[in-house]
């Protein structure tokens, strides 16, 4: 079970950037500075998800621009 690699929504998300709001989770995705969600709503109600892999990535990305 070393694979598993759960969906996270965007609270966890924005919780690891730093408190930050939802619109600007999505601000970042719009401008390409974090990765898109693995698996976009596909209804209305529906929430984002991103796989637990991409959001380490996504928080490296932007904590190294931050740093730059």
């Amino acid at each position: 079970m070393d694979d598993f690699d759960p969906f996270l929504r965007w609270g966890p998300i924005c919780e690891a950037l730093g408190g930050r709001s939802r619109r600007h989770l999505y601000d970042l995705v719009k401008r390409g500075d974090f990765p898109p969600p693995d698996r976009p709503a596909q209804r209305r109600g529906e929430a984002d998800l991103w796989r637990k892999s991409t959001v380490l990535r996504g928080l490296e990305q932007y904590a190294a621009e931050r740093a730059s």
